[in-house]
């Protein structure tokens, strides 16, 4: 072959990848990084806006990616990483720097980042918590470790219904706006109970990556993938040592790790699994409730 139908064959693959990661209508995220509640720097990144209907309105969620434009032979192999934090532009601003400021280690392992501020959908989730107002005031337990698993599903429905209905809406945005085809999944939080909903959504999914997370059910939703999609999926969770964050369903966050780990293993024995590709951390001198950078640096090796 020579060089010119070499040359010709990879930008026919770079602009195909290029295009299935776009969603069209993308500009400069300089100005938007200045608008949330911790600035960000986005210099070099990109931010559209996607829309939805959902129950009686019409949602608007910012999306801001950041493309490695190194086009080549390999590039069409590499996996896109899509991360969410909790439902509010806080929550997200406060992930986002963390990704922003860490991206250059991304670039190896991923083609590009996209990260989604969905804090249309806090008020949405003020009302699904709203019963647990009045427990609270009746001095009932929520706690997982005193619930059966049946009161457990009664208490957290509203919670676990709408995150259901967040990882749909989040699906059709990646497979159908985006158009995206092999997707990382990184969550923190509230967006880590969304992913984990979400990786059973498609097939297009063949990571997730899990800070802090913030889910009553725990990994119960990965018990809805075949035992192919589990042996065939890489796991990657990270705590922190000094992330107090009181959930309603356990008194501190870092104490997930360990409830993390035990149901992972009993994951594996439910579903006979040959292989698991599972690793956890607890990050010393970490970061609080946010994502670790040490977490950032160990998924762009996994």
């Amino acid at each position: 072959m020579d060089y010119q139908n070499k040359y010709l064959k990879y930008k026919t693959k770079y602009l195909t990848l290029k295009a299935q990661q776009t969603g069209g209508g993308w500009e400069d995220a300089e100005e938007y990084g200045k608008t949330v509640p911790t600035v960000l720097d986005l210099t070099g990144w990109k931010i559209n806006q996607y829309t939805v209907e959902y129950k009686k309105d019409t949602l608007t969620f910012n999306i801001i990616k950041y493309s490695f434009d190194e086009p080549g032979d390999d590039a069409e192999y590499k996996p896109v990483l899509f991360a969410m934090a909790g439902v509010s532009s806080r929550s997200f601003s406060n992930s986002a720097k963390v990704i922003v400021d860490n991206i250059e280690k991304l670039r190896k392992k991923f083609s590009s980042v996209y990260m989604i501020n969905y804090d249309p959908l806090k008020d949405y989730q003020n009302t699904a918590c709203g019963t647990y107002k009045k427990l609270k005031e009746e001095e009932k337990s929520m706690l997982r470790k005193d619930l059966s698993s049946e009161e457990l599903g009664i208490i957290y429905k509203d919670e676990i219904d709408l995150n259901i209905e967040i990882a749909s809406i989040m699906n059709k945005i990646i497979t159908e706006d985006l158009k995206l085809k092999n997707v990382h999944l990184l969550g923190k939080c509230n967006g880590g109970f969304v992913c984990l909903e979400l990786v059973s959504m498609s097939d297009i999914y063949n990571a997730l990556y899990l800070a802090v997370p913030g889910s009553p059910i725990h990994i119960q939703p990965l018990t809805k993938l075949s035992t192919e999609r589990l042996e065939n999926i890489d796991f990657m969770f990270g705590w922190n040592d000094n992330d107090d964050y009181k959930f309603n369903f356990t008194p501190e966050s870092r104490m997930e790790k360990d409830v993390y780990d035990s149901e992972m293993e009993k994951l594996r024995k439910l579903k006979k699994l040959s292989h698991l590709s599972y690793k956890s951390y607890m990050f010393p001198d970490g970061n609080g409730h946010e994502i670790n950078v040490e977490l950032i640096k160990r998924l762009s090796k996994y």
